[in-house]
């Protein structure tokens, strides 16, 4: 009897062990894998000891620059919705590995100390050996203690690593499934099938628009550096413009109370003294929005650029920890094609134009602490 129980046992225990590998090296490896953020973690420690200019910012930055335009080897580590907790951390770990290190470049926007933005970790699968949880406990609420001690335990075990992974294997099959949505609709099988297989035209190739209401040229437009780039102001192309409509629910989605978050000042000010100790300058940026943006941000009573320019910018306690500070927030106040929708971040042709302007600004700076 006793033999059959041990056996049974060593059976149950050997079983689980073999199921949880097996789950760990073909489910949630590969899932984790599909992670832009882990995966561009990866390349970034595989680049670091080569960075010049390391641009760390969240998905303002991620989507409105562009390293390759850089004259110096850039880095865009952004992440969306990171806070400056994971920052510092993750740059305490790091920045004493980057010997070319020349410069931070860090976003500091109208919405970079809301609360949702500093009280939370957003992406402890990426940073969670990086925080100090005794640390950041010391300065949180009772309530946000107990969460971060389960998120220390969650996401170092096996469960968290499931749990994670799920959320980002739904995430990817939504991406996956919206990108598809209009390739596989049926007038395109219908089109494709017509002139692919029986090469003939569509059916309703001679139902367009008007030449003079839907006209397929691209009008230039050229930026502020001597840039061109072209882009689609066609009706069916309008919607992709930053817009009213869309910006009030812009400015509700990005921000929230208190907008100016003690943990996320805090936290800020420690990046800036780590990169003083270090003698590597950090230079701010704050990232243009859309003239409807800025409107129901101050009208929704949030935040002004002015307030931010008083607490944070030109707050005397920064006077020596922050290098430059180069403010866009208007500069494409009257360029709605240069924005998404929801008018808080540059779309693809506003990315291309900033980007350029930015590298010229940032280079001028650099080369002039050379001298």
């Amino acid at each position: 009897m006793m033999r059959t129980i041990l056996i049974a046992v060593v059976l149950v225990v050997s079983v689980y062990f073999i199921l949880r590998e097996l789950l760990n090296r073909f489910l949630v490896r590969k899932i984790l894998a599909s992670s832009l953020t882990l995966a561009n973690l990866k390349y970034f420690e595989k680049q670091k000891d080569n960075i010049q200019v390391l641009f760390f910012g969240s998905c303002e930055f991620k989507s409105g620059i562009d390293p390759k335009q850089f004259s110096y080897n850039a880095f865009n580590f952004s992440v969306p919705l990171i806070s400056y907790v994971e920052q510092y951390y993750f740059l305490y770990h790091y920045i004493n590995q980057m010997p070319s290190l020349k410069a931070l470049i860090l976003s500091v926007g109208d919405n970079s100390f809301c609360s949702y933005a500093s009280t939370g970790i957003n992406f402890p699968m990426a940073f969670n050996r990086f925080i100090n949880y005794k640390e950041l406990a010391a300065i949180s609420k009772p309530n946000m203690r107990i969460k971060l001690l389960w998120y220390k335990w969650l996401y170092s075990s096996y469960i968290g690593h499931i749990h994670y992974g799920r959320k980002f294997f739904i995430r990817n099959l939504q991406h996956f499934f919206r990108r598809q949505k209009h390739r596989f609709s049926i007038p395109n099988i219908k089109r494709f099938f017509r002139q692919r297989i029986l090469g003939k035209e569509p059916l309703n190739a001679k139902k367009t628009l008007p030449q003079e209401k839907h006209s397929l040229k691209r009008p230039k437009v050229i930026s502020d550096v001597s840039q061109s780039r072209e882009v689609d102001t066609s009706p069916l192309q309008k919607k992709q413009f930053a817009n009213e409509e869309d910006g009030r629910i812009g400015a509700t989605k990005h921000f929230s109370r208190p907008v100016f978050d003690k943990r996320g000042i805090i936290y800020f000010e420690k990046i800036l003294s780590l990169c003083k100790d270090r003698h590597i300058p950090v230079m701010t940026v704050t990232m243009p929005r859309s003239k409807y943006f800025l409107k129901f941000s101050e009208e929704e009573g949030y935040i002004t650029e002015a307030e931010l320019m008083k607490k944070i910018i030109k707050n005397p306690k920064y006077k020596n920890l922050i290098c430059e500070h180069l403010n866009y927030l208007s500069l494409y106040r009257d360029k709605d094609e240069f924005f998404t929708p929801e008018g808080a971040e540059l779309n693809k042709d506003g990315s291309y134009a900033f980007s350029a302007r930015l590298a010229e600004d940032l280079s001028s700076i650099i080369e002039s602490q050379k001298k």
